[in-house]
């Protein structure tokens, strides 16, 4: 576990409503259609997509709010999705390496050290995609960032 601030970042994002059995259907599909929009809308890719998680829990019925970002610079605007400014987050940080469906692990651990090293959890958790294979998912790396108080 590393403890870091990240810094603000100007993104292209789509927001949806969801649960942990039905976040499947934003694999892929969304990404592409986020950096499609911005070539379109003359804004430029400047880091990997972002999956933001707000009031997530391990409850995989349980709803909470997905925002999935695009780091983007330029002056554009989009009439399909939004664009805002994450703010700078406070988190402890891990890197998961290998296929998304053993996420939970990942996140158990995470989530343990936290806790066990007196913070708080601020309730958002976020997941940059470092690299994504969808043939070889043991390449995939993910950092997975918990939001601490």
């Amino acid at each position: 576990m590393e403890l870091k601030t990240e810094q603000p970042v100007k993104v292209l994002y789509a927001n949806f409503t969801t649960t942990l059995n039905k976040i499947h259907a934003y694999v892929g599909s969304v990404p592409e259609e986020l950096y499609a929009e911005a070539a379109k809308s003359g804004l430029t890719p400047s880091g990997p997509q972002i999956w933001i998680y707000s009031g997530m829990t391990m409850d995989k019925d349980a709803g909470f709010d997905l925002d999935i970002a695009l780091p983007v610079s330029g002056d554009g605007t989009s009439a399909k999705y939004g664009i805002k400014e994450l703010p700078a987050f406070k988190c402890a940080t891990t890197m998961h390496v290998g296929p998304w469906e053993n996420l939970e692990a990942t996140y158990q651990q995470l989530i343990g050290e936290v806790m066990k090293d007196g913070f708080k959890l601020s309730g958002i958790f976020r997941e940059v995609y470092k690299h994504v294979d969808f043939v070889a998912t043991e390449e995939n790396i993910t950092e997975v960032q918990a939001g601490i108080l």
